[in-house]
């Protein structure tokens, strides 16, 4: 019967099924949504030679490596084709080893470096739970590999970061091309060794989006922008929505006066979380007033959603 059908209603068909094979993955957690993505395409090519042809770019857009097996497997064999090289547009990395969390704590070589240089039409670099190690410290960029090959590059994103140290270093010479940044996770750490270099070296963002727990937002959002190399940002998406531990008051997550130095350039701006602290509030109603979309959606958190600050605080 699909032999009759055209290739485009063929892959309308696959593209519906990868879908609802998402459905019962939590959105959140990107790198388990992209699992379960391949884990249903990766059958519809092997059918046979048509549905091959019609889902091979499908599987291949978004490349997942987690393991050192995985890496391993993709320098020594996939990365040798030079066709499946084309297809890649987004890569999702991770250093972690079959899960283990003792993983390369003193590894003294990355193969982020080796995998982004044969991904060269790669669009997006999703980080996940990496840990960058000692060897890093040492370092200067001057040590590490040019990327600028990496032309189309243009979005970096630090999903669940355990640590963002050395990144600044090994992705050196592709900063100032980085338009778009999101920062997803519990914990963000901006204060850590070399984060301030990592947001500085942006110098070109144009877009940001930070998503996590209102306990984070509190402690760290405000630094992470105030960070930011970028005079240039046209676009703020904030999402605090992560559950984790329950406020009982407004939401004071920034600094009045934090996005004064982008009043001629900010477009968009967006928010969902804890309903805001009134100083901030008025604040965010004059400096907005130039921007084309304003979205302030205010959600109390609910009871039983984590456990209440006040209760470890005093």
């Amino acid at each position: 019967m699909f032999d009759l059908l055209p290739a485009e209603l063929v892959e309308q068909i696959g593209l519906t099924l990868l879908s609802v094979a998402a459905v019962d993955v939590p959105y959140k957690n990107e790198v388990e949504v992209a699992v379960q993505r391949v884990r249903t395409l990766h059958p519809l090519v092997l059918v046979n030679t048509r549905f091959n042809a019609i889902f091979t770019p499908h599987l291949y857009r978004q490349l997942i490596l987690q393991t050192l097996n995985s890496r391993t497997s993709f320098l020594d064999h996939t990365a040798k084709n030079r066709e499946i090289r084309k297809l890649v547009k987004i890569l999702i990395y991770s250093e972690s080893m079959n899960g283990s969390r003792f993983h390369n704590i003193a590894s003294k070589s990355s193969d982020l470096d080796k995998v982004l240089l044969a991904l060269p039409y790669i669009t997006t670099l999703k980080i996940s739970q990496v840990i960058y190690w000692k060897k890093w410290m040492a370092y200067q960029s001057s040590d590490c590999i040019d990327l600028t090959s990496l032309t189309h590059l243009r979005t970096l994103e630090l999903l669940e970061p355990r640590s963002v140290q050395g990144l600044n270093i090994s992705l050196h010479s592709i900063l100032s091309q980085i338009e778009r940044l999101v920062v997803s996770g519990l914990e963000l750490r901006p204060y850590e060794s070399g984060a301030r270099d990592l947001y500085a070296g942006l110098i070109n963002l144009k877009s940001i989006r930070i998503h996590s727990t209102r306990f984070t937002f509190e402690m760290w959002t405000g630094a992470i922008l105030s960070m930011i190399g970028s005079d240039k940002l046209e676009k703020i998406d904030l999402d605090s929505t992560i559950p984790f531990t329950m406020y009982l008051g407004p939401h004071p997550f920034m600094k009045v006066g934090t996005f004064d130095r982008w009043k001629e350039t900010l477009r968009v701006f967006r928010f969902i979380g804890d309903p805001l602290e009134a100083e901030l509030r008025k604040y965010l109603h004059v400096a907005l007033q130039d921007c084309e979309v304003v979205d302030i959606t205010e959600i109390p958190v609910l009871h039983g959603e984590g456990h209440s600050l006040k209760l470890w605080m005093g």
